[in-house]
């Protein structure tokens, strides 16, 4: 792919307001008046910090989500106390005191706090204006107790919109809700009063200035700007709840949606009303069933990406294009953090809270994972929907329980470092090429690398990687995420085999697939010797054994023909190996075993050969000519076989054979045998090696002496002697 200038058309923002969007990078929920989410930058693609995470005030909590002022300070509000940061540092620059709980900058740069209590019967809620540098400017207050629970919407010439839930004073049950509306000085220009009816989420305005609001009763209404009035309402029909804000775009204001009950709906859906008349343009299902908090949070607040489709999330990413087709659905790359909700930058890569406690970065093509961002706070955590600053940056808050038990908890904050990637050109891009290489059989317990640094993308652009195992167990579902880098430390459990899945993909979110097998030997099994080899008596040979565990020695013994168990060692460390002396007597049917911690539980070996061999008196040369005669001693009943090995192939062989030793100089080497009598063994296989046997033993005692002899025609004398052998007939 081929890496291009930043566009200016990723400077404008799809769906937001022009005045808000000049004055604040991320004024208000979901960043616009329309509620798309979308930020008109591209943000951070890397987990790279710009300070070490840190802590705000002592035992405090989030109220709601941060917010931006136009000089990039980033305002949030902590048991209703208003906090300026500076995002750069995570400096706290100022503080205001029972300033309120939800704050919104509007296109004047003031910040607009509403404050109300859940369930209070007798404290009015109120609307305060602040300067940027936290003075207060002015105050209105409600005339009726509770107040509101949602930032108010600030439209582009200054007017304030809000709403207020107001409680009996019998009791903290809800009698009515007021909406109104206040101009840039506080003053009241209108208040609408109307039974139940409760908010729990921001007023959406559309840019042409058509009022929207979802209530805590789960209708999406249609507001008067002028006066409050309800010009329509819904849900209805084929679905019975809306459970988010609504987003607008074009003339379409989209909301998430359920069906099937209020404590476990078995449907969530994207649904699409005519902004004007409230009548259902289009619906598409998705996700379900769900638990009681996924009502409120999992299936709330949609996405608009930067072609105008729009993303709901559970579990699965879902797309969906104007028109309402279902364009794609994807796994979501890890556990979904229901209470945290994505946000998008102009490159549309989307961030979002796991269900693990991370931050992600990843693509809603793909599903491919940009970073992961882990808090060293560690467990118990509540995050906040991530903040897109306006150079790039995301600021990222989180709450964390002091006790996991325990309601109270802190306010940690760190601002991850601005985006240096350029968009891609993928007018003629070709997909990247996934690879593995690694050990197909591994010992257990012993971690191993899987290495996926040889993929490659044909452009030479950079990967992203993610690693997974397939669970062969639950029908080759995907299990979560192992590493995103390039190489995967691998576990491996004894007798086990596993499979694991790396994808990669490269910048313009083309993929490709490749799996890799290992397989771990069960722990104790004894690996050497193996099934037919031959060790020779009075030689070194190496016992192995995958080792386990256990710290404790090993015994090993060694039985020839089923007959019993002799002791090679009874403390041999568990290394997973031992070297042994072989003794005699030779047998072809021995067998080891070792006890791998367990004194009451052995492995054994495959049946191999214990064997002798005729003593070499060397003299080989030229060449790399080598004669042995191994097996069982040459006695009656004894046999062994005569090897040569090292010649050329399909070359002519010959022994020489004699009952004395006497060196003589011949074709420049030595000729040991004398009297020396010549046989002919025949020509050498193409790996250059001649066998004849079994030589049959009892007719000593007598001593021969025998050498091998070949052609070799690349050698100046074409001949090569191989060593000289005194060979030992028994009775």
């Amino acid at each position: 792919m081929l890496r291009a200038t930043l566009s200016s058309a990723l400077l404008i923002p799809l769906a937001a307001s022009a005045a808000l969007a000049q004055t604040s990078p991320w004024p208000t929920v979901r960043h616009d008046n329309q509620r798309t989410g979308r930020s008109p930058v591209i943000a951070s693609q890397t987990s790279d910090v710009l300070y070490p995470e840190l802590t705000i005030g002592g035992g405090t909590a989030l109220d709601s989500e941060p917010v931006v002022g136009a000089d990039g300070t980033v305002y949030l509000n902590t048991f209703s106390i208003l906090r300026a940061i500076d995002p750069a540092s995570g400096a706290q620059l100022w503080s205001v005191p029972n300033a309120g709980k939800f704050t919104t900058v509007g296109p004047d740069g003031r910040l607009y706090v509403a404050s109300g209590s859940l369930g209070d019967t007798v404290t009015p809620g109120y609307v305060r204006a602040y300067q940027p540098d936290g003075t207060l400017d002015w105050t209105f207050t409600l005339p009726t107790p509770g107040g509101p629970r949602a930032p108010v919407t600030v439209a582009p010439d200054g007017t304030i919109y809000g709403s207020s839930n107001v409680y009996t004073s019998q009791s903290p049950v809800l009698e009515s809700s007021v909406r109104f509306a206040l101009d840039p000085a506080g003053n009241l220009l209108w208040n609408s009063t109307v039974a139940g009816q409760p908010t729990a989420m921001p007023m959406s305005l559309s840019t042409d200035g058509r009022l929207y609001q979802t209530g805590g009763d789960q209708r999406l209404r249609r507001i008067d700007p002028n006066s409050g009035a309800i010009l329509w309402s819904v849900p209805g029909g084929a679905f019975e709840r809306v459970v988010s804000p609504p987003l607008i775009h074009g003339d379409l204001v989209i909301v998430c949606a359920t069906k099937g009950g209020p404590v476990a709906p078995t449907q969530a859906l994207l649904v699409a009303f005519d902004a004007d008349t409230g009548a259902v343009v289009w619906s598409v299902p998705f996700g379900g069933p769900f638990g009681i908090y996924s009502v409120a949070n999992a299936v709330a607040s949609p996405v608009l990406l930067a072609n105008g489709d729009v993303v709901a999330f559970w579990n699965k990413l879902y797309r969906v294009s104007p028109t309402g087709q279902l364009v794609s659905s994807i796994p979501f790359p890890t556990g979904f953090d229901e209470w945290s909700v994505p946000v998008a930058g102009a490159d549309d890569t989307l961030y979002t809270w796991t269900g693990d406690d991370k931050v992600i970065g990843f693509s809603p093509v793909s599903g491919a994972i940009k970073f992961i961002f882990n808090p060293i706070s560690g467990q118990c955590i509540t995050g906040r929907t991530p903040l897109i600053l306006g150079d790039g940056s995301v600021f990222i808050t989180w709450q964390r329980k002091t006790v996991c038990e325990n309601f109270a908890s802190t306010t940690r904050l760190v601002t991850l470092a601005p985006s240096t990637v350029l968009p891609c050109d993928c007018s003629q891009n070709l997909p990247p090429v996934a690879s593995i290489t690694g050990e197909a059989v591994v010992p257990p317990f012993d971690p191993k690398i899987l290495d996926g640094s040889a993929s490659a993308d044909p452009e030479g652009g950079p990967l992203l990687y993610e690693w997974r195992e397939i669970l062969t167990d639950f029908g080759g579902a995907l299990g979560p995420i192992l590493s995103t880098d390039s190489t995967l430390t691998t576990s491996p459990h004894q007798n086990l085999t596993k499979t694991y899945r790396l994808k990669v993909t490269d910048c313009c979110d083309e993929i490709d697939v490749t799996t890799f097998a290992q397989t771990s030997t069960p722990a104790g099994v004894v690996t050497a010797p193996a099934l037919g080899e031959t060790w020779i008596v009075g030689q070194v040979h190496t016992v192995k054994w995958v080792p386990t565990q256990f710290s404790t020695a090993q015994a090993i013994q060694v039985s020839r023909d089923g007959g019993p168990w002799e002791d090679i060692v009874l403390q041999a460390p568990n290394t997973g190996s031992y070297n042994w002396t072989v003794t005699g007597p030779t047998t072809q049917n021995a067998v080891v075993r070792v006890f791998p911690g367990d004194p009451f539980f052995a492995h054994s070996s495959e049946p191999f050969e214990i064997a002798t061999c005729q003593t070499s008196l060397g003299f080989a040369g030229p060449g790399e000519l080598t004669l042995t005669i191994c097996g069982d001693q040459l006695a009656t009943g004894g046999t062994a076989t005569l090897t040569v090995a090292g010649a050329p192939a399909s070359t002519l062989a010959w022994l020489a054979v004699g009952t004395a030793a006497n060196p003589t100089p011949l074709f420049g080497g030595n000729l040991v045998p004398s009297p020396p009598q010549v046989l002919v063994l025949g020509l050498t296989d193409l790996d250059g090696v001649v066998t004849l046997g079994p030589l049959q033993g009892g007719i000593g005692p007598a001593t021969v002496y025998a050498q091998a002899i070949v052609l070799n025609y690349s050698a100046e004398v074409l001949v090569a002697f191989s060593n000289a052998l005194q060979v030992e007939y028994l009775p």
